[in-house]
């Protein structure tokens, strides 16, 4: 009999560990933010196989009277993995169990992205006074008139009579952030943002950071999920400096939003969240790299 239980494991790795090598060893590009969700997406797979192993090993046979029923590992796993996908097989099981959390993390992405958009679309004005030549072709440029300052990039799924399904990116500034910053340094965090739509990060994302909310319970998922938001922004500010030739218009951005946005109110997206650390990081890598390129290294 084929052992198909192991062969969903082996894949399950195969995908996990051709997604990591994928990421951490290229640069920051669509391939790389396909591969990082791969691999998390894979990562919940092996989470719940282990699960799901742990609860064969040892599980409840009955309450009154109570009895705990302990296998060998060896056994645990022949009736976990052995298997010609049956649906009590564990490799079967959480295969499915991963497909379903995916695609519900998917979905709520998505779910959130739009409301997202609709509540800026009502209030979205002619984009005057922002660099459109900086932003990719394809990609909407909504100016949206809000007293916070802010601007991101979000990108949801739309039907198309001859593609069928396609996917639309779109980047919003709000008129404080456009009043607030400087030409250049306007022009540096709009490159920021479009090097976040080149590379993808804002379709993977919303996926990514929906899939640690519902498996909340994982640590190292959410540990992963943290760090892949981090490894974007560093990603999107390197490529965005590159663009502009000008790291220090960014990071005076940076700072600009991070004082005008201090105070009891949420994360402002384009700053990460707003977690402090993550902010002090980034603004020091363009430093540095503003040094290196006045250097000629």
């Amino acid at each position: 009999m084929t052992n198909f239980g192991l062969i969903l494991l082996l894949s399950s790795g195969t995908l996990s560990g051709a997604g990591a090598v994928l990421y951490f060893a290229s640069r920051h590009n669509a391939h790389t933010s396909q591969g990082a969700s791969l691999a998390l997406f894979s990562h919940g797979a092996f989470a719940t196989s282990g699960l799901l192993f742990l609860v064969s090993l040892i599980h409840l046979h009955s309450l009154v009277p109570l009895v705990i029923h302990v296998h060998s590992v060896g056994d645990a796993l022949l009736d976990d993995f052995d298997c010609d996908l049956t649906l009590d097989c564990v490799a079967t099981s959480a295969v499915l169990i991963a497909g379903i959390v995916l695609g519900a993390a998917t979905l709520l992405g998505q779910l959130s992205s739009r409301a997202l958009l609709r509540d800026c679309r009502g209030r979205a004005r002619p984009p005057e006074g922002l660099p459109r030549d900086v932003v990719p072709r394809a990609t909407e440029l909504w100016l949206v008139e809000d007293s916070r300052p802010d601007a991101f990039a979000a990108a949801v799924i739309r039907l198309d009579r001859r593609r069928l399904l396609r996917v639309q990116d779109v980047i919003v500034v709000t008129t404080a952030f456009r009043d607030l910053l400087a030409p250049e340094e306007l022009r540096a965090a709009l490159a920021h943002e479009a090097a976040h739509v080149r590379a993808h990060d804002s379709r993977y994302l919303p996926v990514v950071r929906s899939l640690s909310r519902i498996l909340f319970l994982d640590p190292v998922l959410r540990y992963l999920s943290r760090r892949l938001a981090a490894r974007y922004e560093f990603g999107a500010d390197e490529d965005a400096a590159n663009s502009t030739k000008d790291p220090r218009s960014l990071a005076r951005a940076l700072l600009k939003i991070q004082e005008a946005s201090a105070g009891p109110s949420p994360g402002v997206a384009f700053l990460g969240h707003a977690r402090t650390p993550l902010l002090v990081e980034r603004i020091e890598r363009l430093l540095a790299l503003a040094e290196r390129m006045e250097r000629g290294s």
